[in-house]
């Protein structure tokens, strides 16, 4: 399992908004897996929007996201957290 956390802090006293941030960019989770095999993906907007599950192409989430493939008993979990 990876769990990855944004752990942005604002020392300012001036708001902003993170408009998009992409972790994985470039990189590489698990290699030598099939990240494509048995793959879902859980966005988690914490009640923002409704929560869905897909199985093929790209997930966004305004929070924190959950990411599973692999077979029984070989299973990877990515946790993204925002």
């Amino acid at each position: 399992m990876i769990v990855m956390s944004a752990g942005l802090v604002n020392t300012t006293m001036n708001t902003f908004r993170l408009k998009q941030i992409m972790p994985m960019a470039g990189g590489t989770a698990f290699k030598g897996f099939d990240v494509n095999r048995n793959m879902s993906m859980l966005n988690g907007d914490s009640g923002g929007k409704p929560t869905v599950v897909i199985h093929k192409g790209s997930l966004t989430s305004a929070n924190n996201a959950l990411v599973t493939f692999g077979c029984e008993g070989e299973n990877r979990y990515l946790v993204l957290v925002a």
